[in-house]
């Protein structure tokens, strides 16, 4: 079984897990789920409260709070005894497909961590800074109450995010922010990568992904250089039509 070590950490971000057929390009199917379960093995690291990587091997992480992460993907890490960090739209919680306030706590105590994905899911680069400090701020304060636990990391909202937003959120009192861009974790840095996982990639794509050569890496510098371009350049309708056709040229 590949691992890799405590300083050399593989972020991944997922997003919504399917029974079977995938509706939208960052879903996975449940099938795909269980096979990256296989491939982690017993290693696995989380995002713990006290602001501290706890665990070693894949960083776990999900975005969104997708009503899949209770009805499947929690089920699922239980069995084989895993844990992962969950990062909640606060505005969404209790909405129709997504977790509620009661499933959010029970994952909570069973070891799951709990993180923000904003308080409304706007893109923050276009915000003011005023707005801004309010989806950091509020979502935090908003978590920490309805779970009774400290929130420490943050997960940018279409992954979108530059150093104003860093240096806000750490005055925000977060101790890791999350993009979306690719990498590996080799030491304890406030400013995460992880790497995303979704429907159009094969077995064979994930397994580098998860297992990256160093050609995979430098692979990754030049998608993440074309990815930040696009973003700022295009509307979340047609940057996602982007990412699909970029993912083949680099996988």
């Amino acid at each position: 079984m590949n691992t890799l070590t405590k300083r050399n950490l593989l972020p991944i971000v997922l997003h919504r897990v399917v029974q079977d057929e995938v509706e939208e390009w960052e879903d996975i199917n449940k099938n795909t789920f269980q096979e990256i379960l296989y491939y982690m093995g017993s290693d696995f690291a989380i995002l713990s409260p006290m602001g501290l990587i706890e665990g070693r091997g894949c960083l776990l992480t999900f975005d969104d709070g997708h009503l899949s992460d209770y009805e499947i993907v929690f089920p699922m890490l239980l069995k084989q005894n895993l844990k992962a960090t969950f990062f909640i739209v606060v505005d969404n919680v209790g909405k129709k497909n997504y977790l509620s306030w009661s499933q959010i706590q029970e994952m909570q105590q069973q070891g799951m961590a709990i993180g923000s994905h904003s308080l409304s899911h706007k893109d923050m680069t276009k915000l003011s800074n005023e707005n801004v400090i309010k989806e950091f701020k509020q979502s935090k304060l908003i978590l920490e109450d309805k779970l009774g636990i400290l929130i420490s990391s943050f997960s940018y909202p279409y992954g979108k995010c530059n150093f104003r937003l860093h240096k806000m959120g750490l005055s925000s009192g977060y101790s890791f922010l999350c993009t979306s861009n690719h990498g590996v974790i080799n030491s304890q840095n406030s400013v995460l990568p992880r790497n995303s996982i979704y429907a159009n990639l094969d077995m064979n794509k994930i397994y580098k992904i998860m297992r990256p050569s160093n050609f995979q890496r430098l692979s990754w510098i030049l998608e993440d250089s074309s990815k930040s371009f696009f973003k700022s350049a295009l509307s979340e309708e047609g940057y996602r039509k982007f990412r699909i056709q970029i993912s083949r040229i680099f996988k």
